[in-house]
């Protein structure tokens, strides 16, 4: 099945809505990204310069793909859904790009994204302190949605999160997304991205635990960079992955790997408790591993004892020094030297 030398010919974008786009096109290749199953296009409209659509086309005719199809064609019918944004929107169509031997396969639209959350990993362009945070907390934000919809996307990494040009995030890539209430399952389990995983996932029945662990590195992640933006250049840690799948098979290899003790001498008390939580993770049951917006950081309450007051430094009627400590009324206009909280 030669996709890109199909989608090259003039015509062969068959689907209504992108009549008049076409592949972008570098020197002499078709800028495409390629995933396990799939090939995604970017395309540009007539009179666009850049891309604003892009079309995904599966590469096999696998019969295991018959139920990854129809589950895309059933999300594309119930999105944008309002209570989930996180999954953003997509058009299914039945005949989307004509073969050259006069066949047709299916496709998804959708609207064109620059950057996935691995790419601003891995950008030279780094970003600065204020949108890692930003980041994660967006990050924090997803796993609520998707713990309130009860939805597990089944193969959940930073390089299936888009990152907007506000630093919203959508997901990409729903092949194994799990959706009861929307009537989407994919049953089949996979190991997922193994440097986001527990090497037990695949002994295991599809469930809405499945993200969950990669829900907490991908913000322990962010979360750190967003303490110390440096770490995005640091040898240890500068890739897309906190830790290798061998990293994740019990509570002594984490600890013991690179991204943990990075992270370990930060010394900071979120990251700290973020680690720890981690660490938990490992070694629970699978079906229990907790959901990222349930391990929340909760800083330390406020003290319910008030501060000690202290002599003001100034006078509040007039403005003056005070150039004495014992000084209790103010030698300008005599008003009494008021106390303030330390």
């Amino acid at each position: 099945m030669d996709i890109i030398k199909a989608i090259r010919l003039p015509g062969s974008i068959v689907a209504p809505s992108l009549s008049t786009y076409s592949p972008v096109v570098s020197g002499n290749d078709i800028l495409s990204a390629s995933g396990a199953y799939c090939l995604v296009f970017p395309l540009r409209g007539k009179y666009d310069s850049t891309p604003s659509r892009c079309l995904r086309l599966w590469y096999t005719s696998d019969r295991d793909l018959r139920g990854i199809i129809s589950a895309a064609e059933r999300l594309s019918s119930v999105l944008p859904d309002p209570s989930s944004p996180q999954m953003g929107q997509m058009r299914f169509h039945r005949e989307a790009l004509r073969l050259p031997d006069g066949t047709t396969i299916p496709g998804l639209e959708m609207p064109f994204m620059d950057r996935s959350l691995e790419e601003w990993l891995c950008s030279d362009d780094k970003p600065n302190a204020y949108e890692y945070s930003v980041l994660a907390s967006n990050m924090m934000n997803l796993s609520s949605a998707m713990k309130e919809g009860r939805i597990s996307h089944g193969d959940l990494s930073s390089a299936n999160i888009m990152v907007g040009p506000d630093l919203s995030l959508t997901l990409i890539d729903f092949d194994f997304l799990l959706w009861p209430s929307k009537g989407i399952r994919c049953p089949r389990q996979i190991l997922g991205a193994a440097d986001y995983n527990r090497p037990d996932r695949i002994d295991n029945p599809r469930s809405l635990a499945d993200d969950h662990l990669a829900e907490q590195i991908i913000h322990l992640q962010v979360l750190a960079f967003s303490k110390d933006p440096s770490l995005n250049r640091a040898e240890e840690i500068g890739e897309a992955a906190l830790f290798d799948a061998s990293d994740l098979a019990s509570p002594s290899a984490f600890r013991g790997s690179k991204g943990y003790k990075v992270l370990h001498r930060m010394g900071d008390r979120e990251i700290s408790h973020y680690l720890d939580r981690l660490a938990q993770a490992i070694q629970c049951p699978y079906g229990k591993i907790p959901p990222l917006c349930e391990v929340a950081f909760v800083p330390s309450p406020v003290s319910r004892y008030p501060p000690p007051l202290v002599p003001a430094p100034f006078c509040y009627d007039c403005g003056k020094p005070f150039r004495d400590l014992g000084w209790n009324y103010c030698p300008e206009c005599g008003a009494p030297r008021r106390r303030i909280p330390a």
